[in-house]
């Protein structure tokens, strides 16, 4: 075709070869370029809406705010083509149209059929791309930003590395995508569907709006989503491994079982979330808002709650093993059935918080606020609560075996049934206290107050009570054998049916009080104008004979688990004199440093055997003369000059019960003599006995 012909609106150039022409500001309107060669040409300004571009090669060409509303660009070939603030309203492509590296700055696209087409590395920089179908199209590397996609559609459209910063996708459907790696720092994805597992996995999303977002099983593994806004997101069964989420808005989403394993969510906003079952593992979330938010069997081993602010949050049933929780604030939050053994409460806050059939054991919640929390059924063995408030708080049947509880503060509380067996109460206030039935067993409860208590039928046998402010408390029925009294304060205290401390001289007085007591009744008894004697009498004679037979029960299952302890420790000194001997043996070549260390460590337990024998002998010896002594008690066959065997029984007793102290120097020399036999090759026949 000439160079000089003019083309008119409508033509036919079918075909035709228009590479390099100058057809700048013509009217090209419906001209037909099907398969033609335009190849370098310029088309700025030119008018070619409506126009045929089927199979039209436009590689290089100008088209610099050209007019191509409505035109078909299906199987064009426009790669780096120039259509810098070009019109293309509803253009039409197709999957074999080639548009990469193609400058489309500040071009217009609105509802643009583009699905599918070649557009890897295209330039989109404040494109109008509102309501187009980018369906399934290849945007790798694209440069969207500041695009306007509002509404768009990007179904399963690939957007690899693509910048998206500052664009609006407001509304825009982005199922399937791929856009791993893409950059879209506070872009606008507000209302936008993401449905379909698309993959966002280590975007740069700093700052991004997606507030309603649909993302259910997004991948957002990796992803930058530092200050970004997730209000009211949906974000269920989304993945966030290792996402970077540092005060960003999730207030009110929805993570329902959520995988957010090493998530960085320092100072975010999680309030009224949900996260019902989500996976928090080794989750940072260090001063995180997460007041109301739903947890429910939430997994949290390991996490990092500290200073996070938990008020009214429902944590039922969460895994939160090993977790941070220092001066988090967790006052009315719901924790019954959670996992938090050995967890970091020091200073948290759960006053009225709900931690009943909590497992604690072995927590640190020093200095913990627990006032009227519930904590009913808990597990706290081990736990250490120094100086903990746990004032008005509810505590029936938790177990807090060898539980350190120094200078904590339960004024009012309930422990009703609970079990503080070998506990660490040392200057504990339990003023006006409720702890009827409550197991104190060997407590260590040095200057402990007790105010007011309400200890009827407690067991405080073996307990360490020197000190102790018992004033006007009541232990009805208690059970205070071999309890340690030096000093205790126990004025109007209420001791009816209490059964005595049966260390030497408390044991022998309380039995005498008790022979006495019946001896008054009998003279009473004997008065005629004395019938509530008779009454009194008859009650106290029951009284009497239900003590004795505690008295006798305890007694002999104190003896049985002394004797116990004892035929275990004899097992453990037969394993490890078994192992010297075996070692010696095997080892006769061993150098004569080596060899001298086993006998030496042989020789000190044998030493230590033998006493530890002598201590069961004892025990053995005295079981049955002490419950015939006791028998005979409860019948009145005993005299007065009898009560100077009961103490002499008894301080032997005692006397064995330090000797029993063995087994911590025979455990010592075992854990000494492994770790020092490490380093030597001996036999491996020589091995460590289970003892």
């Amino acid at each position: 075709m000439p160079e000089d012909e003019t083309i008119l609106p409508g033509q036919n150039c079918r075909g035709r070869d228009l590479s390099g022409r100058d057809l700048s500001g013509c009217n090209l309107q419906g001209v037909d370029f099907t398969e033609a060669s335009l190849t370098g040409a310029n088309l700025a300004r030119a008018d070619l809406r409506g126009s045929l571009l089927v199979g039209a090669a436009l590689n290089n060409a100008n088209l610099t705010e050209a007019q191509l509303d409505g035109a078909d660009l299906s199987a064009a070939q426009a790669r780096r083509t120039n259509f810098r603030k070009a019109s293309l309203a509803a253009v039409v492509a197709s999957h074999t149209t080639n548009l990469g590296g193609a400058n489309f700055f500040q071009a217009v696209l609105t509802r643009a059929k583009l699905s599918k087409a070649r557009m890897k590395g295209v330039n989109l920089e404040q494109a109008d791309l509102s309501g187009a179908n980018l369906a399934g199209t290849q945007l790798v590397g694209a440069n969207l930003e500041r695009a306007i996609l509002t509404g768009a559609c990007l179904d399963a459209a690939v957007l690899t590395g693509a910048n998206l910063n500052f664009a609006s996708l407001k509304g825009a459907s982005v199922v399937n995508a791929v856009l791993e790696r893409i950059s879209a720092k506070e872009a606008d994805l507000q209302g936008a569907l993401f449905l379909g597992r698309s993959n966002l996995s280590n975007a740069d999303l700093q700052g991004s709006n997606f507030t309603g977002c649909n993302l259910t099983e997004a991948n957002l593994d990796s992803a930058n989503l530092t200050g970004a806004n997730l209000a009211g997101a949906v974000l269920a069964l989304a993945r966030l491994n290792s996402a970077a989420l540092r005060q960003a808005n999730l207030a009110r989403a929805n993570l329902q079982g959520a995988d957010l394993q090493g998530s960085y969510l320092v100072r975010a906003n999680l309030a009224g979330a949900q996260l019902q079952n989500a996976r928090l593992r080794r989750a940072q979330l260090k001063g995180a808002n997460l007041a109301g938010a739903q947890l429910q069997n939430a997994r949290l081993t390991g996490v990092d709650l500290s200073h996070a602010n938990l008020v009214e949050a429902d944590l039922s049933g969460v895994h939160l093993k090993g977790g941070d929780l220092r001066y988090a604030d967790l006052q009315a939050a719901e924790l019954p059935d959670a996992l938090l053994t050995r967890a970091n409460l020091t200073g948290t806050r759960l006053d009225g918080a709900n931690l009943q059939s909590a497992r604690l054991i072995g927590a640190n919640l020093t200095a913990a606020s627990l006032t009227s929390a519930n904590l009913q059924q808990a597990h706290l063995t081990g736990a250490c609560l120094v100086g903990a408030q746990l004032n008005q708080a509810r505590l029936d049947d938790a177990i807090l075996l060898r539980a350190q509880m120094n200078d904590a503060s339960l004024v009012g509380c309930r422990l009703v049934g609970a079990d503080l067996s070998r506990a660490y109460l040392s200057g504990a206030n339990f003023s006006d206290a409720h702890m009827q039935q409550a197991e104190l067993r060997a407590a260590h409860m040095l200057g402990v107050r007790l105010r007011d208590a309400q200890l009827d039928e407690a067991y405080l046998n073996r307990a360490y009570l020197t000190d102790a402010d018992l004033t006007a408390a009541s232990l009805r029925g208690a059970n205070l054998c071999s309890a340690e009294l030096t000093r205790t304060q126990i004025e109007a205290a209420q001791l009816t049916a209490a059964l005595p401390s049966n260390n030497p001289g408390i044991t022998a007085h309380r039995l005498r009080r008790l022979h006495e007591w019946q001896e008054q009744l009998l003279s009473r008894a004997e008065e005629p104008d004395d019938a509530a004697a008779l009454s009194d009498l008859a009650h106290h004679q029951e009284t009497l004979e239900a003590e004795q037979e505690r008295q006798i029960t305890e007694f002999s299952s104190d003896l049985e688990d002394r004797m116990l302890d004892t035929d275990g420790l004899l097992s453990v000194c037969d394993d490890l004199l078994s192992a010297f001997d075996e070692m010696l043996d095997d080892n006769l070549q061993a150098n004569g440093h080596c060899e001298d260390h086993l006998r030496n460590c042989r020789r000190v337990l044998a030493v230590m055997t033998d006493e530890c024998e002598k201590s069961r002998q004892l025990i053995l010896s005295h079981h049955e003369g002490l419950k015939t002594i006791f028998e005979m008690a409860s019948d009145g066959e005993m005299e007065i000059d009898d009560w100077d065997a009961v103490e002499m029984s008894l301080e032997i007793l005692d006397f064995n019960q330090r000797n029993c102290c063995l087994i911590s120097h025979i455990s010592l020399l075992n854990s000494c003599f492994w770790q020092w036999l490490n380093p030597y090759p001996f036999s491996e026949s020589a091995a460590e006995p289970e003892g």
